[in-house]
């Protein structure tokens, strides 16, 4: 199978990859003119701004944002996300990747805030969300070749490999290279559970679907402890017209019996 041994190059751009290539250019141009760097300030991924302020929306936004002194930080980003995101969004379907993709990128943001939770220094850049598009390509197609630098011939599994283990290494020894290596490793390690769980998407709408089934058995719960209650009145009020008559209820009482009289005539129909 000659497919097997290459990495799928096609000139025409899937809709989702092109739009993404799109957003992150033209944010790029406007960091490029933003000489305050207001932008970075405010939609870069600072964990302890997140921690401590109203920031949260910077686990998102921080991923469409690259270093505006560094031309390379935008391109391979972008050029990796080209080479291995269109070929799994035409096997996906755009709505299916872009939600990967954006997932991928939030997750490797908390997973940032999570480990770094005093520090500062703002993250910005695609590579957590571009890295957990590299694992999943990885996981479908891992003995396609790439050129490394357009020229060494490797497969994907192994350039995989050798980046998040680089990313792992770098980020124990705090190396202070200024790369965000932590979400890297986020985006990488949540793009493995997704493709070797089925998808986490299927995972966490499990588990919210039981924290719904949870809360439906508390509020059943609830309806029927309430109902009891209700009954229980109804008795008493009951053995007091046997005592003193009907006339002798109190308002409360009366409209006790009416709104038991209501839940009888519903649970009827």
């Amino acid at each position: 199978m000659p497919n097997q041994y290459r990495v799928g190059f096609d000139s025409r751009l899937p809709l989702g990859i092109k739009w993404l290539l799109i957003i992150n250019a033209a944010v790029f141009l406007l960091e490029l003119f933003d000489r305050s760097q207001l932008l970075i300030t405010y939609f870069g991924l600072t964990p302890v701004d997140v921690l401590t302020g109203p920031l949260v929306y910077q686990v998102v936004t921080y991923m469409f944002l690259h270093s505006p002194g560094s031309f390379m930080h935008i391109f391979f980003n972008m050029l990796m996300l080209w080479m291995f995101g269109a070929e799994i969004e035409r096997m996906w379907g755009t709505r299916k990747f872009l939600r990967f993709y954006l997932i991928t990128g939030t997750v490797a943001g908390i997973f940032t805030v999570l480990l770094t939770p005093n520090s500062s220094t703002p993250v910005i850049g695609a590579s957590g969300a571009v890295l957990g598009v590299l694992v999943a390509f990885a996981v479908l197609w891992p003995d396609r070749r790439v050129y490394l630098y357009f020229l060494l011939p490797v497969r994907v599994k192994y350039l995989m490999m050798f980046i998040v283990g680089m990313d792992l290494v770098l980020a124990f020894s705090r190396s202070g290279d200024n790369v965000a290596h932590w979400t890297h490793l986020g985006g990488a390690i949540f793009g493995l559970l997704y493709m070797k769980r089925g998808g986490i998407p299927n995972f966490v709408r499990k588990k919210m679907l039981g924290i719904r089934s949870n809360r439906q058995d508390k509020k059943e719960e609830k309806k029927q402890a309430n109902s009891d209650k209700l009954m229980d009145d109804v008795d008493r009020i009951l053995d007091k017209i046997n005592e003193v008559g009907i006339n002798n209820l109190t308002d409360k009482e009366r409209k006790t019996l009416e709104r038991a009289s209501s839940q009888l005539s519903k649970k009827r129909r």
